[in-house]
């Protein structure tokens, strides 16, 4: 752990803030539609609050608040690796297609990227 910081291997207890770091810069965009699917993954795994926006850290690093003793689930932890499979997913493809809406995504894929997510 460096700075307070947790990887997602050694999260073992409750969080209020994700660091993501990628594998290349970002504008500001594309990091809101990236912390847009994590929130999407984080709420349905988690069913917590909503994620906040994101603050950069640097070009390829960003920051967002997210309060994991907010969840509605007992187990929230149990499920914090689905969530990141998910979010790895929804960031990189687009978030799962609506059934209502036309075929429609409510969010949109940035492409292959590295993620790292960390915690504190």
């Amino acid at each position: 752990m460096v700075s307070g910081w947790m990887s997602e291997r050694g999260v073992n207890t409750d969080f209020y803030e994700i660091r993501v770091t990628t594998n290349r810069p970002l504008d500001d965009a594309t990091a809101s539609a990236m912390f847009r699917s994590i929130g999407y993954a984080f709420r349905q795994n988690i069913r917590g609050e909503p994620m906040g926006m994101p603050r950069r850290v640097s070009p390829n690093c960003w920051t967002a608040s997210y309060d994991s003793t907010k969840s509605r689930s007992d187990d929230w932890l149990g499920h914090l690796n689905d969530a990141m499979t998910d979010a790895r997913r929804y960031v990189t493809h687009g978030t799962p297609v609506r059934k209502t809406r036309g075929g429609t995504r409510l969010n949109a894929g940035v492409g292959p990227i590295g993620l790292v997510f960390e915690f504190r």
